[in-house]
């Protein structure tokens, strides 16, 4: 419908179908009204709410990732412009109160329903992941836009933290000292930390720089550029151990629970799947 309508150049009937494609009525995760200007809507991933304005012959999409203090840091910047060459539909930027932000803006008339899909996949899962991890690298930046997050009860954060940090610290020490030898069966070792991390990302979904380091250490098993089981198990470790070494409050500022419109991986179209 959203494809038929756009064909018709019908642009804010073509962008209301799409909301409604995105919105799950059980998550409750989009929200939006018409007025004389066009189509507000607000979606949410995770940490974060997407909000945009849809009219006939403009499409606007953002979203807020922390407030920067003033005057900006050079290596934050450098971190934005940086990323920036990465993504393919939206950009980071500055607002006029110094918050950092991410958004995207089109032509109605070039806004077809998968661009627009797309970009703001791109908004939304580039929001949620990067709001943590500046605020855990660039510590004057301050959180913003969290009021719809729900909160975990402390008695469960301190269950979420045991177990993770017991984990990690019972794997990492096998590895250390454990038996068979590190040096005679290396890829033994790689696929006990490998279990480890699926089973934290499985159990205690994680957000933020937990959830980053674990989809991290995947990256360092899938990418082993020629290196040695050897090698990857010592790579696996140092994230791990990275981990470890975290405080207690920056685990419990990740614990909470939030709504999502997009998974983190890609739909896979039938051709894929029978290929396989």
């Amino acid at each position: 419908q959203a494809l038929a309508a756009f064909e018709a150049e019908n642009f804010l009937e073509s962008f209301r179908f799409l909301l409604l494609y995105l919105r799950d009525e059980t998550e409750d995760n989009v929200h939006f009204e018409e007025n004389p200007d066009g189509i507000e809507f607000a979606l949410y991933q995770g940490s974060k709410k997407i909000k945009g304005l849809v009219s006939a012959t403009k499409v606007k999409v953002q979203a807020s990732i922390a407030r920067a203090p003033k005057p900006q840091d050079n290596s934050l910047m450098q971190r934005l412009l940086e990323k920036n060459f990465t993504l393919e539909y939206a950009r980071f930027a500055l607002d006029a109160s110094h918050n950092i932000v991410i958004l995207f803006d089109s032509y109605a008339l070039d806004g077809a329903p998968y661009k627009l899909y797309h970009a703001i996949r791109e908004v939304a899962l580039n929001a949620d992941k990067q709001d943590d991890l500046l605020l855990e690298e660039f510590g004057r930046l301050e959180a913003i836009e969290t009021d719809h997050l729900e909160p975990i009860a402390p008695a469960e954060q301190a269950v979420k933290y045991h177990y993770i940090t017991s984990s990690l610290r019972s794997v990492l020490q096998e590895v250390a000292q454990g038996e068979p030898d590190l040096e005679q069966y290396p890829g033994a070792y790689v696929y006990l930390l490998l279990e480890l991390v699926y089973k934290l990302d499985y159990l205690t979904r994680p957000e933020g720089y937990l959830m980053e380091q674990l989809e991290r250490a995947h990256r360092q098993y899938l990418s082993q550029d020629e290196k040695t089981n050897l090698e990857i198990v010592q790579n696996l470790s140092q994230t791990l151990q990275a981990l470890l070494d975290r405080p207690k409050a920056a685990y419990f500022r990740e614990m909470y629970r939030g709504k999502s419109t997009f998974g983190i991986t890609p739909a896979v179209n039938h051709d894929h799947v029978v290929a396989s």
